[in-house]
């Protein structure tokens, strides 16, 4: 599992401490919608803001390869599951 570096981590709480400073209430979150929304598109993410009221949705392309030999495999293991090696 991949670590978030100290500054990303200071960065992510200062965003759930400002949120938290700003209580607001159900379908009524304008600013916690304006401040989620303006992370995304900062993070160039497709945002669609306004989503039952008050939600948003983010969408993120992801190029992916398939097939027999697009990941190798890490570990064996005795898992039923696991990759053929």
């Amino acid at each position: 599992m991949n670590r978030i570096d100290n500054a990303l981590h200071d960065e992510m709480r200062a965003w759930r401490h400002d949120i938290h400073k700003h209580p607001e209430l159900g379908f009524a979150e304008a600013r916690t919608a304006a401040t989620v929304t303006g992370l995304l598109e900062g993070f160039g993410l497709e945002v669609h803001p306004g989503i039952g009221t008050t939600g948003v949705v983010a969408f993120c392309a992801v190029a992916a390869r398939t097939g027999p030999s697009a990941c190798a495999p890490m570990v064996c293991s005795h898992f039923r599951y696991q990759s053929l090696c």
